[in-house]
């Protein structure tokens, strides 16, 4: 089934636009696009179930574009912007965008980037994911004050594959674990982090700097485990 696609963009962020890049790519439908925040809205509210992901396309991040993101949830939205400064980068997070790309090398990346959002995962360049790892550097490099304190290792390392996108099967394939176990993980991961499903557990993990790679190194990983 193909995945279902709008684009919002008052100015495009990349030349060719990304509705070009779409038209070309294999499993991919292009829903609708727009460069009128009404409009957005009107999508979020009537559209939902139709479409997978958004794709907003802008040359800089500003409150107009993290309103948008707020307002089109719960479609996933991937942001693709030149803004490369980690303040942006982290406020698109923080409204629910879940992947975030400040270039884009080939349709094919743009399409991994796609399917990753559209599977529950997050996607970014190498640019976005350094940055991010910048970011949160601060709390994971100081003693005793890992994310998430209250997760054991084993609930931590379940965290961080969720927050990659990957399913129950594939996590129990990965820590060679029965899928009995890895669901009884996942409900004391809930329950401890305070989230109600797996979406913010996501959003929460991604927020802590847990199970963040660039489109590039999750490529790799999944060609790895095959």
């Amino acid at each position: 089934m193909s995945t279902r696609v709008f684009i919002y963009g008052r100015e495009p962020a990349f030349f060719p636009r990304p509705e070009s890049i779409i038209i070309g790519l294999p499993d991919v439908r292009l829903i609708g696009i727009t460069d009128d925040f009404d409009r957005v809205s009107y999508v979020a509210r009537t559209l939902f179930g139709r479409v997978d992901v958004m794709l907003l396309s802008c040359a800089a991040m500003g409150t107009t574009e993290i309103d948008v993101i707020r307002n089109v949830q719960p479609i996933s939205t991937l942001v693709l912007s030149h803004t490369r400064d980690v303040g942006s980068i982290v406020a698109a997070l923080r409204a629910g965008a879940r992947g975030y790309m400040t270039d884009i090398a080939s349709g094919h990346e743009l399409l991994r980037a796609i399917q990753l959002i559209e599977s529950g995962g997050a996607a970014f360049c190498r640019v976005g994911a350094q940055q991010l790892k910048i970011y949160f550097s601060s709390f994971h490099d100081q003693p005793g004050m890992p994310a998430f304190p209250e997760l054991t290792d084993r609930e931590r390392e379940v965290l961080d594959l969720i927050a990659q996108g990957l399913s129950n099967k594939q996590i129990s394939r990965q820590l060679f674990i029965a899928d009995k176990t890895v669901r009884n993980h996942i409900t004391q991961i809930f329950a401890k982090i305070e989230v109600p499903n797996r979406a913010a557990a996501i959003v929460k993990a991604r927020n802590a700097g847990i199970g963040i790679y660039s489109t590039e190194r999750s490529t790799e990983r999944r060609d790895a485990r095959r």
